[in-house]
């Protein structure tokens, strides 16, 4: 049930979907009740706890049932434990304390060890796997307060020798269980069962094998186990196949199920999968599997599958006619809406005619005298005069529910059938009454003030029923029945439209929409598709089919449904959803079919149907023809489409043209590897994957050109409906690959010529591939001219020398940034100072201070030889620049001052770059 509680309130009953627990005392002989279980089905328990990690059923049991049958006493032999003084129960119950913490002292942490050695050397490998440790061992914390609980009841000390005792006395049983374990897990990979519930089935073998339940746990080693098991493995593998057979017919059944509530609602198989409540159908196949495995059903093969088949038709029948019942029973939208969600949402409304009945109870009680009341005028009617007409209604509800089923009906629908029913059916009468739930919900402060007026009635009766009085206790009844009652007209009352159309809006574009909305978004799109093809909108149900575009607004159908959505001053209902949609979705479908088309006809014309050049082709269309997109969005279905696109015959055209651009750009990119292979003698593959391509590629010069051709046919008077020539696309293409490639083959070939040390000349090949700002093929050979303009001198002296004060050292450097500022001046003109950005002055400072430095070794081995006097200049040159910084922030920037500060600026950047650049930062 989804809408309210045992009591009435609102809430959502859970459901935990598994195997159905055996129900207690069922089917057991008077004589029997209250009796212990026998060893076999202790054994049982043992197993079962073995293979649920963290759970102790398994091991404890044993020990347990064991204690149970005489006094206490330790596991092992009485000789394996030596007499001990009168504080044995002492140092036991320490030992035990420190078994559970792992502080055991370091002999009964290797007796620990030795009995896991053990255990693997009894059972093998693939059941205790090397470098296991008690600390990863499966079942550790069973079998840890299973040997505790040996200790503390034990007589005498425990010595390490009798802990390894008792851990391999009761680890074998978790053992042997373990190789049961691994020869279902080996039936089931045989038979590719790989969903396996392991739980499920050792219960299931366990159950239907006693003896060899019984006897498993007395196993003490690999040898025994197989022997035992051995006998019983045809058996275990029928069960296994029986299991895989009933889960393949289970799983396909819930498939079919899906399926078939998509089709009978109209609900895509996503929606059905996220909302529906399948827990009445999991629990009808729990107990079908267990009276399956049990025999107590022997059906195999197809009757198998028929029995889930079954179970799955009757679920998709009832829900589904259900669903459909709503519509004949004249409720308002919003109302519809709602008990279509709870149809199939809630997992206790699972007959058909349930609504039907509701509907007929509450639709004849008469709420109009409420609603007078709710519009009289301020005063007319006090609080209790309107809880005196709710506590009528609600009695008037409860007798009528009475009535229509009877008293042993009624109480055969239990707790939730009757809160359904009670609420349901408050909601009829409701809705029976237009503007009665709206005029509630426009008060929420009286609403609340008659909900507390219901909770103190519900107290009172509750104080009555207790009383020794039949007749109080009956009238105790009447005023809790009556308080439910109440309280479910007061619940779920219509939120306001903004609250509710929020909420609507924020779950369009997920999971949490409501089936009813669902349901009308899906049928528009459907629509569509059947209009205008099933490629028309993205495919996948509403939540893909939204991201569409709508051709003019150039935003998704979502953005601008969900937007309209969020404006509506009234609540938005699943018909006002799909009226909404419907123009929008049209609008994006036909667009979304007549670039198909387009795309189509470029597979014609044996062109690859590139989606941006057909997105590109479809907005150039519209562009030159501004009535086009009238004619798309008018368009009534994919055929009227076909003769739209029929009459514009520069489709074609500029479809061809963006092929073109395409192979142009594919070309270009091959024919720069190739040319700067042959122009470096480097290998192809190198080049390829060292070459910095970003001023041409797709996002460079390419993509720029690329833009200026689209532009140019967006106007039908620049471009004639021939389309750009291929020559000249092509040619476009070669310019800019051309010029790259004599840029960057120059700039590689000019470093021979350079002079340069070997070291940087390697340096500065690589970069002339891989540095995007090296471009010209004369920039390096600048660079080397303005360091060559540079004199060195007396930088040479003031460092060899070492007479110079740090302040009058950094002073020479600063003339050597002044020097490279005003060479590069003299290299390049104003003209192209100004057309450079910051990344090609970065470049010259840094490749002219390279070569200047490559000039003058000694000059760098000096910086080189003085790194803690560097530093010192570092530190100097860095609190400069913070004071000319804020020197700069008081003067205007249009100064004469401010050039001469950008100077001082500049010049101090480059002294500290020249140091830096051999020194490196300071620590």
């Amino acid at each position: 049930m989804s809408q309210i509680n045992q009591v009435g309130g609102p809430g959502v009953q859970q459901y935990q979907v598994g195997e159905v627990a055996p129900r207690a005392g069922a089917d057991v002989p008077a004589e029997l009740r209250g009796a212990r279980p026998s060893a076999g089905a202790v054994a049982g328990r043992v197993l079962l706890g073995i293979f649920t990690l963290g759970i102790s059923e398994g091991v404890r049991a044993l020990v347990h049932h064991a204690r149970a049958e005489a006094a206490p006493a330790p596991r092992v032999t009485g000789a394996n434990i030596p007499q001990a003084g009168p504080r044995a129960d002492a140092f036991n119950a320490s030992l035990a304390d420190g078994l559970h913490r792992g502080t055991l002292p370091p002999a009964y942490r290797a007796a620990l060890g030795e009995a896991v050695d053990e255990l693997r050397a009894r059972f093998g490998a693939d059941i205790v796997p090397e470098g296991l440790s008690l600390e990863n061992l499966p079942g550790r914390d069973a079998l840890i307060r299973s040997v505790a609980d040996s200790m503390r009841a034990a007589s005498d000390e425990i010595s390490p020798e009798s802990l390894r005792g008792l851990l391999v006395d009761q680890g074998a049983p978790m053992m042997a269980g373990r190789t049961l374990k691994a020869r279902l897990d080996a039936s089931c990979a045989e038979i590719g069962y790989a969903d396996a519930d392991a739980g499920l089935l050792l219960d299931h073998v366990l159950k239907s094998e006693p003896e060899l339940a019984a006897a498993l746990p007395g196993c003490a080693d690999r040898a025994a186990a197989d022997a035992l098991l051995e006998e019983a493995m045809p058996r275990i593998r029928e069960y296994v196949q029986v299991d895989h057979a009933m889960n393949e017919a289970r799983t396909q059944a819930h498939e079919n199920a899906v399926t078939g509530l998509a089709r009978a609602t109209g609900l895509s198989e996503a929606v059905v999968r996220r909302q529906v409540d399948f827990t009445k159908l999991e629990n009808s196949f729990n107990y079908l599997a267990k009276d399956i495995r049990t025999g107590e059903n022997p059906a195999r093969g197809d009757a198998l599958d028929a029995e889930f088949g079954r179970l799955a038709d009757k679920f998709v029948h009832q829900k589904a006619r259900l669903f459909a019942s709503v519509d004949g029973l004249g409720l308002s939208a919003r109302m519809a809406d709602a008990w279509k969600n709870a149809a199939l949402t809630s997992g206790t409304l699972d007959k058909e005619d349930m609504f039907t009945a509701f509907h007929a109870v509450g639709s004849r009680v008469d709420a109009s005298r409420l609603l007078e009341a709710l519009n009289a005028p301020a005063g007319e009617f006090a609080d209790q005069d309107i809880f005196g007409l709710l506590q009528s209604l609600a009695l008037q509800l409860n007798e009528k529910l009475l009535g229509h089923y009877g008293p042993e009906a009624w109480d055969k629908l239990g707790g939730d059938g009757q809160s359904d029913a009670r609420f349901y059916a408050a909601q009829a009468m409701l809705d029976a009454a237009p503007g009665l739930a709206e005029a509630l919900a426009a008060r929420p402060d009286l609403v609340e003030r008659l909900l507390d007026m219901v909770s103190e009635e519900r107290i009172q009766g509750m104080d009555m029923s207790g009383s020794d009085d039949p007749a109080l206790q009956e009238q105790g009844l009447l005023l809790r029945q009556g308080a439910d009652a109440g309280q479910l007209i007061l619940i779920d009352l219509p939120r306001p439209a903004a609250e509710h159309n929020e909420s609507l809006a924020a779950s369009m574009g997920g999971p949490g929409l409501s089936p009813a909305h669902a349901r009308a978004l899906d049928r528009v799109i459907a629509d569509m598709r059947a209009k205008f093809g099933a490629d028309c909108l993205p495919a996948g149900d509403f939540t893909k089919a939204l991201s569409a575009l709508e051709p003019e607004a150039r935003e998704s159908v979502y953005r601008r449904l969900s937007a309209s959505v969020r404006g509506s001053a009234s609540p938005i209902t699943s018909d006002d959803l799909a009226a909404m949609l419907e123009p929008r979705a049209r609008a994006a479908a036909a667009y979304g079919a007549f670039k198909s088309l387009l795309s189509g006809m470029a597979q014609e014309m044996g062109l690859p149907p590139d989606a941006d050049a057909v997105s590109y082709v479809a907005y150039a269309l519209r562009m030159r023809h501004p009535e086009l997109t009238n004619a798309i969005v008018g368009a009534d279905n994919r055929a009227e489409l076909e003769t739209v696109l029929s009459r514009l015959p520069e489709a074609a055209s500029l479809l061809r043209m963006e092929n073109d651009i395409r192979t142009s750009m594919e070309w270009g990119m091959a024919e720069i590897y190739t040319s700067l292979s042959r122009a470096t003698g480097l290998p192809e593959a190198d080049v390829r994957e060292r070459l910095d391509t970003r001023e041409v590629d797709a996002s460079g010069k390419f993509a720029y050109l690329r833009q200026d051709l689209r532009e140019l046919c967006l106007d039908a008077a620049k471009t004639p409906e021939g389309g750009i020539p291929t020559h000249d696309i092509r040619a476009g293409y070669q310019r800019i690959v051309s010029n790259f490639v004599a840029g960057k083959a120059g700039l590689f070939s000019s470093i021979e010529e350079l002079g340069l040390s070997p070291e940087l000349a390697a340096g500065w090949r690589s970069e002339a591939l891989t540095n995007p700002t090296l471009k010209k093929a004369g920039f390096l050979r600048s660079c080397v001219a303005i360091a060559d303009g540079m004199k060195a001198s007396g930088l040479r002296t003031g460092l060899l020398e070492g007479q110079l004060t740090d302040v009058e050292l950094f002073g020479l450097f600063r003339t050597v940034g002044a020097q490279l500022d005003e060479h590069a001046h003299m290299i390049f003109d104003e003209t192209a100072y100004r057309d450079m950005g910051s990344d090609e002055l970065s470049a010259i400072n840094r490749f002219a201070r390279e070569a200047f430095l490559d000039r003058h070794p000694d000059i760098r081995d000096a910086i080189a030889a003085q790194a803690d006097r560097m530093r010192t200049l570092i530190d100097q040159g860095e609190e400069q620049m913070l004071q000319i910084q804020k020197r700069m922030g008081s003067v205007r920037h249009d100064t004469p001052e401010m050039a001469a500060l950008q100077a001082e600026y500049a010049s101090v950047a480059s002294a500290l770059a020249v140091i830096i650049s051999v020194a490196g930062t300071r620590e």
